[in-house]
């Protein structure tokens, strides 16, 4: 009778232990937190992004008004937030194959100080592991790749006076990207596989045989002078598999 009672005690005690599962993130289910900062304060609520439902639940709305100034840029007040009327701010970008995709999110950062640097920490841990993350300026087009080993990188500074600051998150397989701005111009970068000079890969705008931008050894390019609308893109070179889609280029915001 004990030998019976303490079998039954150790299966009903095994029995109470909570058992824990993991899911390993997946190409249709995956989420990565970014958390933007300066020296001395951080944004309370960090974006959330992703093809998750728990990314979507916590998509940011436009910030409420901030802390006072107090002129010291290491205390600047940072408040981001993704740029979405109707919380779908992911889009697709094709390059070669549908295989190589990626998404990109505008994110809106604030800071309320001049002269601010302004860093962004990434917690990637559910980020779906053939994926990249990049976050993107939207003024350059320089391209900041965030990894579980780097997760910090410093992406911007104010200047001379408080700044709102339009940043891209792109996450995927591909580091080739196109934006259309409200300025009526193009800012984009293509990527060749296996080499370190991006060079020399043309740009051609709405069918026509006249290259409009042609990349630079970084790949990164801009058109300028076009009128708001929808345009036709193709992007060709040596190395390169020639690759078409269409961009908005709005009359306000970005696209």
């Amino acid at each position: 009778m004990k030998k019976t009672a303490l079998i039954t005690a150790a299966f009903a005690a095994f029995a109470l232990t909570p058992l824990t599962l993991f899911s390993a993130p997946t190409a249709t289910n995956w989420s990565v937190t970014l958390t933007f900062s300066t020296a001395n304060t951080a944004d309370l609520l960090p974006v959330t992004i992703g093809e998750s439902s728990a990314a979507q639940e916590m998509l940011k709305p436009p910030p409420l008004p901030g802390m006072a100034d107090t002129s010291n840029p290491e205390d600047a007040v940072v408040n981001a937030y993704v740029r979405s009327a109707d919380r779908s701010a992911a889009t697709s970008i094709l390059v070669g194959a549908e295989s190589e995709t990626a998404k990109m999110w505008e994110i809106k950062v604030d800071a309320e100080e001049a002269s601010a640097d302004v860093s962004v920490t990434a917690d990637v841990s559910s980020l779906y592991e053939g994926y990249k993350l990049f976050v993107i300026d939207g003024d350059t087009g320089a391209k900041t790749e965030l990894t579980s080993s780097s997760p910090t990188a410093t992406v911007f500074n104010t200047g001379a006076s408080p700044a709102t600051k339009a940043l891209y998150a792109m996450v995927g397989t591909t580091q080739t990207f196109v934006i259309g701005k409200s300025t009526g111009s193009l800012l984009g970068s293509v990527t060749v596989g296996g080499r370190t000079d991006h060079s020399g890969v043309n740009v051609y705008l709405d069918g026509s045989n006249t290259p409009a931008a042609t990349t630079d050894a970084s790949g990164g390019f801009t058109v300028a002078g076009i009128s708001a609308g929808t345009h036709q893109v193709k992007i060709d070179g040596d190395y390169v598999l020639a690759s078409k889609g269409s961009i908005d280029v709005p009359a306000s915001g970005s696209a």
